[in-house]
């Protein structure tokens, strides 16, 4: 029993006490409870900093963002207003891209819908802006020969 309280007080009191090193002038304390000298411990340290230095990836990602298929627009009454009070044969064309962007958006093809979208909207902006130029050229030919 007498030799268990001995090593139990020499370790208190080696924990408290200053260690001196090889060199005399220099002092060196012991580390505080909260930090560990394990090798292991210290081994874990360097490779996490080590592994967060590093993680990148390594090969090119390609994300592709397909939006959810309320956002892709058939433009299908636009279309409708082309084709029947407008330039019939532009119109029949934007109509035609219209129902395809419907069916494609249907049957699950977003990329394709998109394009179909894409192309029913120039052929109706094409459409309307051609009609408007139409009616502005009919109105100046009409004033002119009737005035």
């Amino acid at each position: 029993m007498d030799t268990a309280n001995t090593y139990f007080t020499s370790l208190a009191i080696t924990d408290d006490t200053p260690m001196t090193s090889t060199n005399e002038n220099s002092v060196e304390t012991a580390p505080p409870p909260y930090q560990s000298n394990d090798i292991h411990s210290k081994f874990q340290s360097r490779m996490s900093i080590k592994n967060d230095r590093n993680c990148q990836p390594s090969a090119n990602i390609i994300v592709t963002h397909i939006p959810s298929t309320s956002n892709i627009q058939s433009h299908l009454a636009w279309s409708i207003i082309n084709a029947f009070c407008c330039c019939w044969c532009f119109g029949f064309i934007a109509l035609f891209y219209s129902l395809k962007t419907q069916r494609l958006r249907k049957e699950g093809h977003f990329q394709a819908a998109i394009e179909a979208s894409a192309n029913a909207k120039c052929c109706n902006m094409f459409t309307t802006i051609f009609t408007v130029i139409l009616i502005f050229f009919s109105w100046i030919i009409y004033y002119l020969l009737c005035a």
